[in-house]
């Protein structure tokens, strides 16, 4: 399965929404739900990958970002590397409960996003896309031991995930911190091959397609710049 993205809309959302209509045969009307959500917005999932690259092709020649991704190819953040115990060392992320070590110099992409939680309620997250490939690494505001911050430990979880954050922002300076997410009002739920996709309230796995999506736009925003 591929899925199709509008990373950034450079036009009025009413003109895109009528053009990609056409693109997928859907009511201008529904469209236009899609694009309202915010982007990243997933318009198209199709196991047709030269379709897909078709529908990027048109947003690209009506001057929005677009890219497509492999479904398949996304890995479930319950699989990445999580910083349960964690160590910010000089050089690196270190974890207190494995081998692993991430040196800041790899971090391509930190992004912000909030998955679901008990009671309807939703907790923050923060993806790290690496540069030089290898699993994300994904940092939970709940189920992180945050007892390596030390004197900078604050007195709730959701502080200390901010106070973690902020750190690693200014240890890899290299890397592109995006909170995007944070504003996207409707999470894709991968599961038609035709048309737009369905939409879910909080979809955990939907949330991981867009920070690829997101990381995917990062990388190729980079590779332009290194021309």
């Amino acid at each position: 399965m591929f899925a199709v993205a509008i990373s950034a809309l450079h036009t009025d959302i009413e003109q895109e929404a009528a053009a990609l209509s056409v693109d997928l045969g859907l009511t201008p009307y529904e469209a236009r739900l899609t694009l309202a959500a915010g982007t990243p917005a997933i318009v198209l999932v199709t196991p047709d990958r030269p379709r897909a690259l078709d529908c990027v092709a048109r947003l690209h020649a009506r001057g929005q970002g677009a890219v497509a991704c492999d479904v398949g190819a996304i890995m479930p953040s319950e699989q990445m590397t999580s910083l349960r115990r964690f160590h910010l060392e000089i050089d690196g992320l270190t974890l207190g409960d494995r081998p692993d070590t991430l040196p800041y110099t790899d971090i391509m992409a930190l992004v912000r996003a909030t998955h679901p939680a008990p009671s309807g309620e939703r907790t923050q997250v923060l993806y790290l896309f690496r540069r030089v490939g290898g699993p994300p690494w994904i940092l939970r505001e709940t189920g992180a031991d945050y007892t390596s911050l030390g004197s900078r430990r604050a007195a709730t979880r959701t502080e200390n995930f901010r106070v973690t954050v902020n750190l690693l922002r200014s240890l890899a300076p290299s890397a592109v911190y995006d909170e995007r997410l944070l504003a996207v009002r409707s999470v894709p739920e991968v599961r038609s091959s035709a048309g737009g996709p369905g939409f879910s309230a909080s979809t955990e796995s939907g949330t991981d397609l867009l920070a690829h999506v997101v990381a995917l736009t990062i990388a190729r925003d980079e590779r332009q710049a290194a021309r």
